[in-house]
């Protein structure tokens, strides 16, 4: 018999035994309580979870909800908006039966409707390639390349490109050394070495976690998170977060020195990474894609460096309720011109503000 349940990041428990009931290559970090309480926590929405079973089939899918009421616009009555935590979501499944994939989002379809959901915004799994659950149900749209590492080789140093190879080779006469950092000191000079790196990069606000985002990220993830330092006579001049969880490891954010950045830093920084994972028995580690989707970006060249494997990252969007998204969109743009021209190929645009 088909239901579903709702659980919140007061489920972990719950949560946790649902995930660990998917085929292990549905599970990764991404999907767990734990990663989206550090998101509610940083004030991104309320964390559920929409649990989905039809016989011996399940389905999970979390997302954050957020009142669009709060933002300012005048609405007839509450409405809110879903979109998945920082990196990536969508659904996770034992089976990709046409029968159980309506199903789920028969069931699904009803909570949207009782809860007043307008819009809703997804960013596929790329090694997962979980879109293939929705790609009836959603505007799936390409968004760029993303570089993977398989790490069944017995020798990953013979994948990377020679220019790794001699980075290594450099940042060793450089004098870095390398350890996993373990203490609050250690991520307040990662912290603010990666702020100067947003400054330095010119970012967008999104990337500015908080000073509490830092701080909790271990604290949250506890086994599932790590960071990776590099050192020059014991002081911090780069670092990578990191995440692993069952065969995947994930980058998640790195920065290094400004000053530093010839000396092959993040490239040691990378390598080690890399080797934690084997060490953890992870089948795949995911560095990410570029700063945008130019397949020339140079972010994504020096990922492609590691790795000659690359996968789609996809995204998805869908409008529920267009009326009230368009009269969201019109007063957007009539109290946010500047906003509404720099975001308005988002479809959740309109929480931008200025």
């Amino acid at each position: 018999m088909a239901d579903y349940e709702i659980l919140t990041t007061s489920d972990t428990e719950k949560w946790n035994q649902y995930l660990s009931k998917l085929p292990i290559e549905q599970q990764d970090v991404y999907f767990t309580p734990e990663y989206y309480k550090l998101y509610e926590s940083n004030g991104d929405g309320t964390a559920y979870c929409f649990v989905f079973k039809d016989h011996n089939d399940l389905a999970m899918y979390p997302f954050l909800i957020n009142r669009i009421n709060d933002l300012g616009y005048d609405l007839d009555d509450e409405y809110y908006d879903i979109q998945g935590a920082y990196g990536y979501n969508g659904v996770v499944y034992s089976s990709n039966n046409k029968e159980f994939i309506n199903e789920f989002y028969k069931h699904y379809y009803e909570y949207i409707n009782v809860n007043k959901i307008v819009c809703e915004f997804l960013r596929f799994h790329p090694l997962i390639m979980n879109d293939i659950f929705s790609f009836i149900n959603y505007n799936i749209i390409f968004d760029r390349k993303t570089v993977y590492l398989a790490l069944n080789d017995n020798d990953v140093f013979n994948v990377y490109d020679k220019q790794i190879k001699k980075k290594l080779r450099r940042s060793e006469r450089e004098g870095i050394k390398i350890r996993i950092g373990n203490t609050k000191h250690d991520i307040y000079d990662f912290m603010n070495i990666y702020y100067n790196t947003m400054d330095y990069l010119k970012a967008n606000d999104y990337y500015y976690f908080s000073e509490s985002y830092f701080l909790n990220f271990n604290n949250y993830m506890d086994d599932m998170s790590r960071l990776m330092v590099a050192e020059i006579d014991g002081k911090i001049i780069g670092g990578m977060l990191y995440m692993l969880k069952g065969i995947y490891a994930s980058n998640h954010l790195s920065a290094a020195d400004v000053s530093l950045r010839n000396t092959g830093v993040n490239v040691i920084i990378q390598h080690f990474v890399i080797l934690d994972s084997i060490k953890e028995n992870c089948k795949f580690i995911h560095l990410g894609g570029g700063r945008t989707s130019n397949p020339d970006d140079s972010l994504l060249r020096f990922k492609a460096n590691f790795s000659n494997y690359m996968v789609d990252f996809k995204i998805g969007k869908k409008i529920y309720l267009p009326n009230i998204y368009e009269n969201i969109i019109v007063q957007w743009k009539r109290k946010y011109p500047l906003a509404a021209a720099k975001y308005s190929n988002q479809l959740q645009g309109y929480r931008h503000q200025f």
